[in-house]
């Protein structure tokens, strides 16, 4: 029995190592079956491409700045001081932006800042054709008016006025000085029927041959306004020294009071020229702007304010009762536009400062001033009643403003 189980052992071992045998065999075919397997499971690895790369432009060579030279900025010049004893009393209105200066020699002057480039200019004297010896007159009237530069002068029935609009203060300045001491560049002719009163007739032979330039005479009968855009500090200095100066011609003198004639008298003459006036007073301004521009297709109507008296001149108007018939509110409320309009421009201020200091009171001005740059406020403001109004009171007065022989 030993060696038969002897002989099964060794059987058994035999067999263990063929199995062996064949397992270390086999092991190789098994690793490539499961690595196959895990080849068939799992999703095929695909390589991603490489991104794309753009080519930067190079960059631009560094450009040298240049660091400009720092240059300190000149502080502006101080206003220039106005020379002492030239100016005896200065006022400043800030609400109208206006400064006026009553200089060494009379004159008085009006500054009003405003906007835009150049300088208005007007000078506004008392007295005038009314005021003179008839044969002075009769000459003024058929000499005509005459220009100082950039300025326009003539006399008119109460008032001697020259107005224009300069480039610079210092030829406004010139222009003022001339006026009062220079010969006229040129003579402006009167209009044939427009400037003749028709009761002041021609001068009688010998009489004394006169010009406009003989008007303005002396500076202390005139106020001078002007209208810039600079601040009345930097033109002080410049109208004391050009114009506290002036001494004038002292030529004429305008004391005596206008005349006037019944509305009757000059009716049966015929009369190329009317002349009406009745008191008024600055409130009454705003309606005879528009007044002045309602009546325009009936006749050339200009319209003043001296002494505390309104003057309406006709020239070759129709007759008292056409000029004088009532206007329908629709040309009233048109021309109070085109009156607002006109205003509004630098030199239609100036001469409501002119009117405001033509209005008598105790003071200089009568008034505020702010009622002068106010004016084309008051204008859009006034009803056409208040024009018709007027109207009337012109219509109603038995006198006219005109010369006569006396």
């Amino acid at each position: 029995a030993e060696p038969g189980r002897l002989a099964a052992d060794r059987a058994a071992v035999a067999a263990g190592r063929r199995a062996v045998g064949f397992g270390m065999r086999l092991w190789p075919l098994l690793l490539v079956l499961v690595v196959a397997g895990c080849a068939t499971s799992t999703p095929p690895i695909v390589a991603t491409p490489a991104p794309e790369v753009r080519a930067e432009p190079p960059p631009p060579p560094p450009v040298r700045v240049v660091e400009p030279p720092v240059v300190e900025e000149a502080l502006p010049p101080q206003p220039p001081v106005a020379p002492r004893l030239r100016i005896d009393r200065r006022a400043v209105y800030p609400d109208a932006r206006a400064t006026e200066w009553a200089l060494a020699n009379g004159l008085v002057v009006v500054y009003v800042q405003g906007e835009g480039e150049g300088y208005a200019v007007l000078v506004d004297g008392t007295g005038g054709l009314a005021s003179l010896p008839p044969a002075l007159a009769a000459g003024l009237v058929l000499a005509g008016g005459a220009r100082w530069g950039p300025l326009t002068a003539h006399v008119g029935l109460d008032r001697r006025v020259a107005s224009g609009r300069a480039a610079s203060l210092a030829d406004a300045l010139s222009a003022i000085r001339a006026l009062f001491e220079g010969a006229p560049t040129a003579t402006v002719e009167p209009q044939a029927g427009g400037s003749t009163y028709p009761s002041l007739g021609h001068p009688s032979p010998g009489s004394p041959a006169v010009s406009a330039a003989d008007a303005f005479d002396r500076p202390d009968a005139f106020r001078v306004f002007l209208s810039g855009s600079a601040g009345a500090e930097w033109v002080e200095a410049a109208i004391a020294n050009e114009l506290a100066t002036i001494q004038g011609r002292q030529a004429l003198a305008l004391t005596s009071e206008p005349r006037f004639v019944r509305l009757d008298t000059l009716a049966a003459r015929g009369p190329a020229v009317l002349d009406a006036a009745v008191d008024a007073d600055w409130d009454d301004l705003a309606a005879a702007r528009i007044l002045t521009h309602a009546l325009a297709n009936r006749a050339e109507v200009t319209l003043s304010l001296a002494s505390g008296r309104l003057t309406l001149r006709a020239v070759e108007g129709p007759s008292p009762a056409d000029l004088f018939a009532p206007l329908a509110d629709t040309a009233v409320r048109a021309a109070r536009s085109v009156a607002e309009a006109e205003a509004r421009t630098p030199a239609a201020r100036l001469a409501a400062f002119a009117d405001l200091y033509a209005v008598p009171g105790p003071y200089r001005p009568a008034r505020r001033p702010q009622d002068a740059a106010a004016l084309a406020d008051q204008i859009a403001r006034t009803p056409p009643a208040r024009v018709a109004a007027l109207l009337r009171r012109f219509a109603a007065t038995p006198d006219l403003a005109v010369l006569r022989h006396e």
